[in-house]
C-alpha cells in the first residue's frame, strides 16, 4: 500500500513541476477532417471510414471515424498528419440483431456481406490530400458491389 501512495505521490509532483496539465502542441500537425460520404447517390445510413497514410517519410497518422447520415467528422485531437493517405469505406448489410447466447454458440457466423464495392475498401482507389491550417473536407461517391 505504502508503494502505491508513493508511486502516485512521485507523479503527481513530476506532472507539477513538468506541467504535464497544459496542453502541449501537438507536434504531428494533426488536422480535423470532415465530409460526406454516399452509396450510388445517397448518404450512406452506416458504415465507416479510415485514412491510412501513403508515405513511409515524415511524421504519418492513421484515423478513421463513424459514417452516420453520410456523414464523418475527426476531430483534430485524433486527426491527421499534413500528407497523402489512402482511403477506406465500409458499410456492412444489416443483420438481424442476435442474442449473446447466439453469438456465443456460434462466433463463426457468417460475417454480413459488404454494401460497398471492393475498390473503395479491400482494393481501395480512393485518395485525399489533408493540408496543413486549412479546411479539410473530404466527400466521397462509393459505388455499390455488382
Amino acid at each position: 500500500m505504502y508503494r502505491l501512495v508513493s508511486a502516485v505521490l512521485m507523479t503527481m509532483s513530476i506532472c507539477v513541476l513538468c506541467g504535464c496539465g497544459s496542453p502541449a502542441k501537438d507536434p504531428l500537425g494533426r488536422q480535423a477532417v470532415t465530409g460526406k460520404v454516399t452509396l450510388d447517390g445517397k448518404p450512406i445510413d452506416v458504415g465507416s471510414i479510415s485514412f491510412q497514410p501513403i508515405a513511409k517519410s515524415g511524421p504519418a497518422t492513421a484515423s478513421g471515424a463513424v459514417i452516420t447520415s453520410g456523414q464523418y467528422k475527426i476531430p483534430a485531437e485524433s486527426g491527421l498528419a499534413p500528407g497523402e493517405y489512402r482511403v477506406v469505406i465500409l458499410s456492412p448489410e444489416s443483420e438481424p440483431k442476435r442474442s449473446a447466447d447466439e453469438m456465443m454458440n456460434n462466433p463463426s457466423a457468417t460475417p454480413s456481406k459488404e454494401r460497398v464495392a471492393a475498390k473503395f475498401n479491400k482494393d481501395t482507389e480512393l485518395k485525399a490530400t489533408i493540408k496543413s491550417n486549412s479546411p479539410n473536407v473530404a466527400d466521397f461517391a462509393v459505388t455499390g458491389e455488382k
